[in-house]
């Protein structure tokens, strides 16, 4: 075995896996079972920030008693319950993205003000009747916060929109 004569500093492997996290979340597709692609990078960030991984047992236990999760990950949380065929794992890359928002790891590229947040909260449960694509959300409501789905316009997409004071 090859002798390592220095180690990486933890900042560089933090700044190293979030990067790997963003890019898994943002082309879930292009990684294969996003379930456990994004469990191995959590798990690393969290041991990296030295953190016990109670933060992540605890963020799969909500998220199994809220019904988004099940015995075969959050994407069979979404096959099971909107019978969808593919693009599950672009819908399960937004639920994951709220946990690694609120640990500091996704970048977002734009934040919403209060008022553009708002009126997106107030539009959603009529808007949402139909079906929407990116371009009809990006018409009603400005550039998301972050979009979850690859490059290819005819693949499925997740935006999702943060204000700045919101609290995931």
């Amino acid at each position: 075995m090859p002798k390592t004569s220095a180690l990486a500093a933890s900042s560089a492997l933090r700044a190293h896996l979030v990067d790997q996290l963003k890019s898994v979340l943002r082309r879930p597709g292009a990684y294969g079972d996003l379930d456990t692609a994004v469990w191995f990078l959590m798990d690393h960030l969290l041991v990296v920030e030295k953190d016990d991984a109670g933060a992540w047992t605890a963020e799969q236990s909500r998220l199994t008693e809220s019904g988004a999760c099940y015995a075969d990950g959050i994407q069979g949380a979404f096959e099971k319950l909107l019978r969808l065929e593919t693009g599950h794992d672009v819908h399960a890359a937004s639920v994951y993205a709220e946990f690694a928002h609120r640990r500091g790891w996704l970048t977002l590229d734009r934040i919403l003000s209060k008022d553009e947040y708002d009126a997106v909260r107030g539009a959603l449960h009529d808007w949402c009747a139909a079906d929407r694509d990116l371009p009809d959300a990006v018409t009603a409501f400005g550039e998301p916060s972050v979009v979850f789905g690859g490059a290819n316009p005819r693949t499925g997409k997740a935006p999702d929109v943060v204000r700045r004071t919101r609290r995931l």
